[in-house]
């Protein structure tokens, strides 16, 4: 950082001159190494209104970005990183989790708090998933194969634990996405009991969306398990499920398991 400082900063920081990529990559990973503070200063010149480096940061770059300022406990650092990837829409799901989990610990303001919880809809299904056993991996046993240990925030761990219950699989029930949902007021369509779930669950959205209870935008992507009477008809089954079927026999009479 030293060197950085008595050749470099003169020319770039205070400069109009560009670095090379290279350098500036080789800097920050020193700085995440190092813990240094000196990182923001250079990131921010790194923006698209400075030198315009940061589309081309690979996944990595990120990732001991993340575990740095994390560790330092540098909130607005973590604020600014994650806005500035989903500018450039790096690739989210590549992280690593444990940096993730660093930089998420390190949230105790409210107004970023607030930020993270509307961030983690940006991740992948799978993604939230092993970011959850991390932290929980993190907190408790694995608390040895870090530097230094995890500060206690149960504020994020515990939304990071729900926010990964609501992203599994599960019927759709949109009084967990949305706390003002109110039944509806219309009359309820009537189904056959061999009607999809699929199809129940598209006609009640558009009736929602009509009344206004659901968002115009609102895209419906959870998956539906499908217990319906047509999934457990008899068609569906194995053989050694079927009930046999009770025939008659002129000779024998009725013949057949009961």
């Amino acid at each position: 950082m030293g060197l950085w400082d008595a050749h470099c900063a003169p020319r770039f920081m205070v400069g109009s001159a560009a670095p090379p990529l290279a350098l500036v990559q080789a800097i920050l990973f020193c700085c995440s190494k190092s813990d240094h503070a000196g990182w923001r200063p250079i990131f921010a010149r790194c923006l698209k209104d400075g030198w315009n480096l940061t589309p081309h940061f690979d996944t990595p770059q990120w990732s001991y970005l993340l575990k740095s300022a994390g560790r330092q406990g540098d909130e607005a650092g973590v604020q600014l990183l994650l806005e500035e990837m989903l500018d450039v829409q790096a690739d989210l799901d590549r992280l690593e989790a444990r940096s993730l989990v660093l930089a998420l610990n390190a949230v105790t303001d409210k107004a970023i708090y607030n930020y993270v919880k509307r961030y983690l809809f940006h991740l992948g299904e799978r993604k939230i998933k092993f970011l959850r056993i991390t932290y929980t991996d993190l907190r408790g046993h694995g608390a040895a194969k870090l530097r230094t240990p995890l500060k206690e925030n149960d504020t994020m761990y515990y939304h990071v634990c729900w926010h990964a219950s609501i992203r599994q699989p599960q019927q759709f029930s949109p009084r967990q996405l949305y706390f003002d949902y109110t039944p509806s007021t219309l009359g309820g369509t009537s189904h056959t009991a061999n009607a999809k779930v699929d199809d129940i669950v598209k006609d009640k959205i558009e009736k929602w969306k009509a009344e206004g209870l659901l968002p115009e935008d609102y895209v419906h992507e959870d998956r539906v398990y499908d217990r319906t009477a047509s999934f457990k008809s008899v068609a569906r089954q194995e053989k050694w499920k079927k009930q046999p079927k009770i025939t008659k026999n002129k000779n024998v009479g009725y013949s057949g398991e009961l």
